[in-house]
């Protein structure tokens, strides 16, 4: 049995759709602030992607690595239902979706 959304955008297609979906979540859900299990997400998919490489650039490495700290004490915080403080919430906007599709995007140029 095959995948259907592999027959009905092939291979090429397959390999951009996590980070068009990240960009699309971003835009659609993420107007006002991003959610404390979408930074966590965020981060699971940045590790997942970028784990196979080897010699990245440092800026993203640090990124990733701060979006991951930023993304368990958003999960934390959401599994034992407390808030984080405003700023928290104002700078996760640079951990969005739309971020983590285009650095996506831009992983897939490697």
């Amino acid at each position: 049995m095959e995948i259907w959304m592999i027959s009905l955008l092939g291979s090429k297609l397959i390999t951009l759709l996590p980070a068009v979906a990240l960009i699309l979540i971003g835009f659609l859900a993420e107007k006002h602030y991003t959610g404390r299990l979408t930074l966590f997400a965020n981060a699971v998919a940045l590790i997942s992607f970028f784990y196979v490489y080897t010699g990245l650039p440092t800026l993203l490495v640090l990124y990733i690595n701060v979006l991951t700290l930023v993304g368990v004490l958003s999960l934390v915080s959401y599994m034992f239902q407390f808030s984080l403080p405003k700023e928290f919430y104002q700078i996760a906007g640079i951990f969005s979706s739309i971020v983590s599709g285009f650095i996506l995007m831009w992983g897939l140029t490697l």
